[in-house]
């Protein structure tokens, strides 16, 4: 009945909403005209947006008046009334903003979140004889998002007197579901702080107090309005870092903007679920307390405090264990707004005791021992972490990739963990570092065949690209990605991951995540495709071919070691700079600022 009774409620309410648009404004078109949003300081607009999208609203508000210095008014469509504005932002979905619904409904603009799905979004500048709209819209919280981001980065302007808002007609559904950036709390760069080293795994946390949170939020700000929308956290609770309090406010943040955070999560090492502190979920305080039930290495050596790290380690086997694990799994949902997991065993963890050797020999095949223990130990826990997250995005990378040999005989881990899992491929060895011609089919090249795909139901690639531990942090990589996107869509991947240990103030992270971002979306762009779409707008198209140019001059450490390039680098992006309108000044300046920071 009270179900019924809103219904009802909803109804007369967007009946009103109807009057109330028709009566002000029922002509309207798209064209090529500027929406003004205001004029020599004077505010000609509003943002209209209900409390479930309130956030993002705020986000544009901060924006406008940061960047434009206008400060814009955010009103809610239950508290609607007739006004004197020339403009209107209409910001939400159709389920959270009936006045939205009601200008859709009106001009026929489809935002069904069955058609947009959750990350889709919609941008449309109508005009009219009284009052301009800009829809600003998504299926779901991540595509409002995702929309906000679009406005802000593309269509606003300053032009003369007034703040602007270009011709919009922006129709966007990603094509690849799975978009994460990958991370290590301790190399994390994002609050404008040095992190560690290249180190690849877990290293002492050395920042200052506060960090922690200062990073990730300035991470997750950038995800959530540029279209990735799993963050995979790596040293996810640290006593160094603020605890558990420190990693509930990451979740409670990123949930709010739309951002599924993956922790990871070692089942034999790693630190298990806490990774640093005395805690009862912590792998070594666990294995303190436990020593009967850490691993056994190939000599037969039972691990203890300082022996190779060995005393962190599980034993796979072990009944206590799994059950350890299965509880941590709940205890880490039920305190933690958490998304998923991303699991990692450990491909040189492997444990050698009789119950071990025995689990595996019941495994027929000859598929790597890192891989059997791999399947008993993240089998049961997947299985026990569904019942407790149906929703839950669950992954578990391999550190392997997949081949033409392993389609004829799928290894037995495809079978022994739950295909509703999300198995994570490296695909370092599949991409081969030649960059192919921009032709409609790229060769695949050796490592990727044709037909090839892989074994598991759901399945992502990672991207050992553009971080730290791969000494790529400088290096762009914004051809392979399109190649990376369309081999992984074609063969049947949904989506990638890359690291996101590196800040946007670097220029070529800034384009880095941009390509990747840009060709999860659509696997099929051509390259010339994205440099109008997306390079244009950022970097002006009278010097685009000069920004290609001197990424090919400096696109990795090799040829950024050569003095000659960097000096002729160095030379055209200076004679940019002389010529470039002023609205893409600042991302030359930040060209520049990264070419002078290689001596000769």
């Amino acid at each position: 009945m009270k179900k019924k009774f809103n219904r009802i409620i909803n109804t007369l309410f967007l009946i009103q909403l109807l009057f109330m648009f028709n009566s002000c404004n029922s002509t309207l078109q798209d064209n090529d005209k500027q929406t003004i949003l205001a004029n020599k300081g004077k505010v000609y607009c509003r943002i209209i947006a209900g409390q479930e999208d309130r956030i993002a609203a705020e986000s544009l508000q901060k924006y406008l008046l940061n960047k434009f210095k206008i400060d814009v008014d955010i009103t809610d469509p239950v508290v609607l009334q007739d006004s004197t504005y020339k403009c209107e932002i209409v910001l939400g979905r159709k389920e959270t903003n009936y006045y939205l619904n009601s200008i859709a409904l009106q001009q026929d603009i489809e935002i069904d979140k069955a058609k947009l799905t959750s990350d889709g979004y919609i941008i449309r500048t109508l005009h009219g004889s009284d009052v301009d709209y800009v829809l600003v819209a998504g299926g779901g919280k991540r595509g409002v998002f995702y929309a906000v981001g679009e406005l802000k980065n593309y269509y606003l302007r300053n032009v003369k007197d007034s703040v602007v808002i270009l011709p919009a007609s922006v129709y966007e559904v990603p094509t690849l579901k799975y978009r994460w950036l990958w991370t290590w709390d301790w190399r994390m760069e994002w609050n404008g702080e040095p992190g560690g080293s290249d180190w690849g795994g877990g290293g002492a946390y050395k920042k200052k107090s506060g960090a922690y949170l200062e990073d990730y939020k300035a991470c997750i700000d950038y995800m959530s309005e540029n279209g990735f929308n799993g963050l995979v956290i790596w040293g996810f609770i640290r006593d160094s870092h603020g605890g558990i309090s420190a990693s509930q406010e990451i979740c409670r943040y990123a949930d709010e903007r739309g951002v599924r955070i993956l922790p990871g999560i070692g089942t034999s090492g790693y630190g298990g679920f806490v990774f640093e502190g005395n805690h009862h979920y912590n792998s070594h305080t666990w294995l303190s307390e436990h020593p009967e039930l850490r691993l056994v290495n190939k000599e037969g050596k039972v691990g203890e405090k300082g022996d190779d790290g060995l005393s962190d380690h599980l034993c796979p086997s072990k009944v206590a264990n799994q059950k350890w694990l299965d509880e941590g799994a709940e205890w880490l949902f039920k305190n933690f707004k958490i998304g998923g997991v991303n699991l990692e065993m450990g491909d040189h963890f492997v444990c050698y005791c009789d119950d071990c050797k025995k689990a595996r020999d019941a495994i027929n095949s000859d598929e790597p021992d890192y891989y059997k223990d791999m399947a008993l130990s993240h089998g049961k826990m997947i299985r026990s972490m569904r019942k407790i997250a149906p929703d839950a995005w669950l992954s578990y990378a391999t550190y392997t990739g997949f081949t033409k040999e392993m389609m004829a005989k799928p290894p037995k881990f495809t079978e022994l963990i739950p295909q509703d899992a999300i198995c994570q491929w490296t695909l370092l060895h599949m991409l081969d570092s030649t960059i192919v011609p921009d032709v409609s089919e790229p060769s695949a090249g050796k490592g990727w065949p044709k037909g090839l795909k892989p074994m598991t139901r759901h399945s992502v690639g990672y991207l050992h690209w553009a971080n730290k531990s791969t000494k790529t942090e400088h290096d762009f990589f914004l051809k392979q990605f399109r190649r990376a996107a369309r081999l992984s869509y074609n063969s049947g991947l949904e989506g990638l991951v890359l690291y996101g240990e590196l800040p946007i103030s670097r220029i070529n992270m800034k384009l880095n995540y941009l390509a990747f971002r840009e060709y999860c979306f659509h696997p099929n762009l051509t390259q010339k495709e994205f440099t109008e779409k997306r390079l244009v707008p950022l970097c002006g198209e009278k010097s685009i071919e000069k920004l290609w140019e001197i990424i090919e001059l400096v696109r990795t450490e090799k040829q950024r070691n050569s003095g000659d390039n960097l000096i002729k680098a160095k030379r055209i992006a200076k004679s940019v700079l002389q010529e470039i309108p002023s609205q893409y000044q600042e991302n030359w300046l930040n060209i520049i600022a990264y070419l002078n920071s290689y001596s000769l």
